[in-house]
Protein backbone atom coordinates (compact mmCIF):
# COMPACT_ATOMS: atom_id res chain seq x y z
CA UNK A 1 0.00 0.00 0.00
CA UNK A 2 1.14 3.33 -1.18
CA UNK A 3 0.75 5.90 2.11
CA UNK A 4 3.39 8.60 2.02
CA UNK A 5 5.27 10.77 -0.50
CA UNK A 6 8.37 8.26 0.66
CA UNK A 7 6.42 5.48 -0.58
CA UNK A 8 5.64 6.80 -3.71
CA UNK A 9 9.43 7.58 -4.59
CA UNK A 10 10.39 4.47 -3.43
CA UNK A 11 8.35 2.64 -5.77
CA UNK A 12 8.78 4.94 -8.64
CA UNK A 13 12.59 4.49 -8.07
CA UNK A 14 12.23 0.60 -8.20
CA UNK A 15 9.99 0.97 -11.58
CA UNK A 16 12.58 2.56 -13.17
CA UNK A 17 15.47 0.72 -12.22
CA UNK A 18 13.79 -2.48 -13.36
CA UNK A 19 12.60 -0.81 -16.63
CA UNK A 20 16.52 0.33 -17.41
CA UNK A 21 17.55 -3.54 -16.45
CA UNK A 22 15.04 -4.98 -18.76
CA UNK A 23 15.82 -2.63 -21.79
CA UNK A 24 18.39 -5.05 -22.69
CA UNK A 25 17.85 -8.63 -23.81
CA UNK A 26 19.73 -10.29 -21.19
CA UNK A 27 18.78 -7.96 -18.46
CA UNK A 28 14.75 -9.10 -19.28
CA UNK A 29 15.84 -12.79 -19.27
CA UNK A 30 17.72 -12.30 -15.39
CA UNK A 31 14.84 -10.17 -14.62
CA UNK A 32 12.00 -12.96 -15.35
CA UNK A 33 13.81 -15.72 -13.87
CA UNK A 34 12.71 -14.70 -10.65
CA UNK A 35 9.09 -12.84 -11.81
CA UNK A 36 7.68 -16.33 -12.81
CA UNK A 37 4.93 -16.50 -13.31
CA UNK A 38 4.05 -12.85 -13.60
CA UNK A 39 5.74 -11.04 -16.16
CA UNK A 40 7.11 -7.83 -15.68
CA UNK A 41 5.24 -6.54 -18.56
CA UNK A 42 2.31 -7.59 -16.41
CA UNK A 43 3.40 -5.37 -13.68
CA UNK A 44 3.96 -2.10 -15.68
CA UNK A 45 1.17 -2.41 -17.36
CA UNK A 46 -1.35 -3.28 -13.89
CA UNK A 47 0.85 -0.03 -12.41
CA UNK A 48 0.19 2.27 -15.58
CA UNK A 49 -3.38 1.82 -15.29
CA UNK A 50 -4.34 0.77 -11.96
CA UNK A 51 -2.24 2.83 -9.69
CA UNK A 52 -3.97 6.25 -7.80
CA UNK A 53 -0.76 7.83 -8.12
CA UNK A 54 -0.76 9.93 -11.22
CA UNK A 55 3.19 9.64 -10.88
CA UNK A 56 3.75 6.48 -10.28
CA UNK A 57 1.24 4.96 -13.57
CA UNK A 58 3.67 7.95 -15.59
CA UNK A 59 6.67 6.03 -14.59
CA UNK A 60 5.34 3.15 -15.23
CA UNK A 61 3.77 4.00 -18.63
CA UNK A 62 7.18 4.79 -19.32
CA UNK A 63 8.66 2.47 -18.51
CA UNK A 64 6.67 0.08 -20.52
CA UNK A 65 8.22 2.17 -23.74
CA UNK A 66 11.63 0.67 -22.46
CA UNK A 67 10.57 -2.85 -21.83
CA UNK A 68 9.45 -2.52 -25.65
CA UNK A 69 13.22 -1.60 -26.68
CA UNK A 70 13.66 -5.71 -27.25
CA UNK A 71 11.55 -8.39 -28.87
CA UNK A 72 11.23 -10.25 -25.65
CA UNK A 73 9.86 -6.94 -24.27
CA UNK A 74 7.70 -6.30 -26.76
CA UNK A 75 5.90 -9.38 -27.22
CA UNK A 76 5.37 -9.72 -23.50
CA UNK A 77 3.82 -6.48 -23.71
CA UNK A 78 1.42 -7.23 -26.27
CA UNK A 79 0.50 -10.57 -24.51
CA UNK A 80 -0.44 -8.21 -21.01
CA UNK A 81 -2.70 -5.79 -23.05
CA UNK A 82 -4.86 -8.57 -23.72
Amino acid sequence: MITTDEDVASLKTAIWALAHISSSTGGLTLLESFNEPTTLADSFVCLATECPHYGVRASAFYSCSLLATTDLGASQLESAGK
